[in-house]
């Protein structure tokens, strides 16, 4: 398998190293939409999404046989219509084969499958934990190909640098704004962006 040169492959590391814990307002609107519903999450990293959501159902999903999740390797193996939603928060952009990838996750949703990444400009693809930093017109093709359509999404800011407050950037539901999936075709620069892709 091949990697950039210098970058981590996160399906090898076991601990918080690129799985900053930074979803907290997100983590907080899949409880309040989806209720009732069963749900993976892929890309968990350290499961901190069962923490926050006790009540829900879910099931999580790590690369990584050293993080503490449900189910560890290849999405391939999860069965098809598993599962009502699919989250897939800050993950996207560290997976090489992310056409698999998408591809998996509308497979094994019912209903819905909701992804979030920091953007293409958010590090001009220079993260030692990214392979790929995605435009939103990207990220839309890649769903739709798979017949998914867009439902909602939210950016954190359109055509200019990334909102900060309190030294910290906000990629969590406080502070965003809703777009369109014609804003998603058309904008160049969103940084981080969220969609839900429904069936």
């Amino acid at each position: 398998m091949m990697f950039k040169p210098h970058f981590t492959d996160l399906a090898k590391q076991g601990g918080s190293t690129g799985r900053n814990d930074c979803q907290w307002g997100w983590y907080d609107y899949v409880r309040d939409t989806f209720k009732g519903l069963t749900l993976l999450d892929v890309g968990t990293g350290l499961s901190k999404i069962k923490e926050r959501l006790p009540e829900a159902t879910i099931t999580t999903h790590e690369a990584s046989e050293q993080c503490p999740a449900d189910i560890h390797g290849d999405l391939g193996a999860v069965e098809s219509k598993s599962f009502d939603v699919v989250t897939c928060f800050d993950v996207i952009e560290h997976v090489i084969d992310y056409g698999l990838l998408t591809m998996n996750m509308a497979r094994i949703a019912r209903r819905y499958v909701f992804v979030t990444t920091p953007g293409g400009e958010c590090t001009e693809n220079k993260s030692p934990y990214h392979f790929h930093e995605f435009h939103p017109w990207e990220l839309v093709q890649l769903f739709e190909a798979t017949g998914m359509k867009v439902g909602t999404a939210w950016a954190n800011q359109w055509d200019g640098p990334a909102r900060y407050q309190e030294d910290r950037a906000l990629n969590l539901l406080t502070g965003t704004d809703p777009f369109t999936r014609q804003q998603l075709l058309e904008v160049r620069y969103l940084h981080p962006f969220s969609v839900l892709f429904i069936h």
